[in-house]
């Protein structure tokens, strides 16, 4: 082993650590992920003979990279059907027909319970938003979404 590349690379809260290496007894160009200390991921590719080692091992850490860097930086904030129901029977006696429309609508562009929270208070009166937001939020704890998910 001879060449060997290493870079931290930080997705939203979490630090990943990049170790990329060519190890000669199997012509392998070899990238470790780790979170944590402990790997996530091993990637690995064999090498082409006619071309510099170093070269290689750099273009695929690059690769890695990058493919690292271009994943989604969040999950989208899901709920159950069971949840959507339940949300939907406490909002319809405000929103009416429009209820569906109105939850989904916070929800395609909440990034977190408490975002989604946030955004469906905005199409509520402050009346409104008393009395229903805490009844809402409990039934998400309920199901197990809490808080900055």
């Amino acid at each position: 082993m001879g060449t060997s590349l290493n870079q931290d690379i930080r997705l939203g809260n979490s630090i990943f650590h990049v170790q990329t290496e060519y190890y000669s007894s199997s012509q392998k160009v070899v990238s470790n992920i780790f979170k944590d200390g402990a790997i996530v991921k091993r990637l690995e590719k064999e090498i082409n003979s006619e071309e510099g080692v170093d070269e290689q091992v750099k273009r695929f850490h690059e690769c890695v990279i990058k493919k690292l860097l271009s994943r989604p930086k969040r999950k989208k904030l899901e709920f159950s059907e069971e949840v959507m129901d339940d949300i939907l029977e406490l909002v319809s006696p405000i929103f009416g027909i429009m209820s569906s429309a109105i939850v989904q609508d916070c929800l395609l562009h909440a990034k977190s319970v408490d975002d989604f929270l946030g955004k469906l208070s905005e199409e509520l009166t402050e009346e409104e938003a008393e009395e229903l937001l805490p009844k809402v939020k409990a039934l998400l704890e309920v199901h197990g979404y809490c808080g900055e998910d």
